[in-house]
């Protein structure tokens, strides 16, 4: 089954507890969360680290501990950072402590709808952080080739937050194809939120697209029922990829 999708997962992001029991916080959550990912058929995780009271942080105390909990616990996978200033909302704090991260990721997600896009970008290249375009919407897609950003990226994240799904499919593809028009050839990973995930899972899978999945995105399984977890979500995409591709 060579044909299988790249899975990556998404561990947390600012879901909270009292969305879902399972979400991991402290790095230890997020190490052995990672592992049960890993051994479930992903091939990446996305994580955000915490503070102990869960809140989202960019602060390199956090962020190396959760690195260093990660690498210790899956040794040979890709581990993934946020740069979301949902993680630290003030863009200079943000290059201040992505500049003191002293375990570093291997790759981390910018989001390309804020603002800071080239101080951060040149940061990251000269801390020799892998970067993915994270593109929400046209405009996006539409400052990441005006920018000519594909030389600094090695991956783009086609994250579609329209919660209504025909929409979410229609962004998709919309984005994706006008990707494919510019000649951007970079590897795209696609995922949705809330109602729409599986939805645009779905058709990530059928076009040869990578997905991502986890309780960042998602709670529910596509039958609508509360997941059991990250590892859970991660072995339901599976199941879907190999419904899709062998019927």
């Amino acid at each position: 089954m060579n044909n299988r999708p790249f899975i990556q997962a998404c561990l947390n992001g600012a879901t909270a507890r009292h969305q879902h029991p399972a979400v991991p916080y402290s790095p230890q959550e997020l190490a052995l969360d990672a592992k049960a990912c890993i051994a479930a058929g992903g091939q990446a995780v996305h994580v955000h680290a915490r503070q102990a009271d869960g809140t989202e942080t960019l602060e390199p105390l956090y962020c190396d501990l959760t690195v260093q909990a990660l690498r210790s616990s899956c040794p040979l996978v890709p581990i993934g950072m946020t740069t979301s200033l949902s993680a630290g909302p003030d863009p200079d704090k943000r290059l201040f402590d992505i500049g003191r991260w002293g375990q570093l990721p291997d790759f981390v997600s910018v989001n390309f709808s804020e603002p800071g896009l080239p101080t951060l970008i040149r940061l990251l290249r000269e801390r020799q952080i892998g970067i993915e375009a994270g593109i929400a919407t046209l405009q996006d897609c539409r400052t990441f080739l005006e920018g000519d950003w594909r030389k600094h990226c090695f991956r783009v994240l086609v994250e579609v937050e329209e919660p209504e799904p025909d929409q979410a499919l229609v962004l998709a593809s919309s984005i994706s194809a006008l990707l494919r028009a510019e000649g951007v050839t970079l590897p795209q990973v696609h995922h949705g939120s809330g109602a729409a995930t599986w939805t645009v899972i779905r058709q990530a899978i059928v076009q040869g697209e990578g997905i991502r999945i986890g309780l960042e995105d998602t709670t529910v399984s596509p039958d609508g029922a509360l997941c059991g977890g990250n590892a859970d979500l991660v072995k339901t995409a599976l199941a879907m990829a190999d419904m899709q591709l062998y019927p």
